[in-house]
C-alpha cells in the first residue's frame, strides 16, 4: 500500500470501528437481552450469545433470569397493636421468566436505556422504614 494512503484509510477505519464496532453485543448466559430503540422500549428479548444491534439507534440492556438470591437486611415491621419487630435479615430467592422479562421490564423500568451491562432499576421508591409506631 502507498504510504499516502496509509493515514487516510487507517482514519476511516477507525471511524468505521467506532461507529460500527458496537453492534456487536454478548449476552451470557442466565441471562438475556432487552432492546431499546430512539427511546422507546421494543419487544425483542434475545436469548444468550452473540447479537447484532443498530448502532447509535438501539441500546441494550442485560436481564438475569437464571435463579437469584437477594438479601435484605434489618427490616422493621409495625403490627396493627404498635409494636415494632426488627428482621435482622431476609432472603428472596427468585427467577425472572423467560415469558415475563418484556412485562417485568416495561412495568418496572424507567423509559429509556438499561446502563449496560444492568439489571433494572425499579421506578418504585426503596422501602421506607419506621421511625415511630403506626398509630392506633
Amino acid at each position: 500500500m502507498d504510504r499516502s494512503l496509509a493515514a487516510p484509510v487507517g482514519a476511516v477505519a477507525v471511524v468505521l470501528g467506532l461507529i460500527f464496532g458496537p453492534t456487536l453485543h454478548s449476552v451470557p448466559e442466565g441471562h438475556v437481552a432487552v432492546y431499546w430503540r430512539g427511546g422507546a422500549m421494543t419487544s425483542a428479548v434475545a436469548p444468550p450469545g452473540f447479537h447484532l444491534k443498530m448502532p447509535l439507534i438501539t441500546s441494550v440492556g442485560i436481564v438475569q433470569t437464571s435463579l437469584q438470591t437477594d438479601v435484605i437486611t434489618e427490616i422493621p415491621c409495625g403490627t396493627h397493636g404498635g409494636t415494632v419487630v426488627e428482621f435482622a435479615r431476609v432472603e428472596v430467592v427468585n427467577r425472572l421468566r423467560l415469558s415475563h422479562v418484556y412485562p417485568t421490564i416495561k412495568a418496572y423500568v424507567r423509559p429509556g436505556p438499561l446502563p449496560s451491562p444492568s439489571l433494572p432499576v425499579p421506578t418504585h421508591a426503596p422501602p421506607t422504614t419506621l421511625s415511630d409506631p403506626p398509630p392506633r
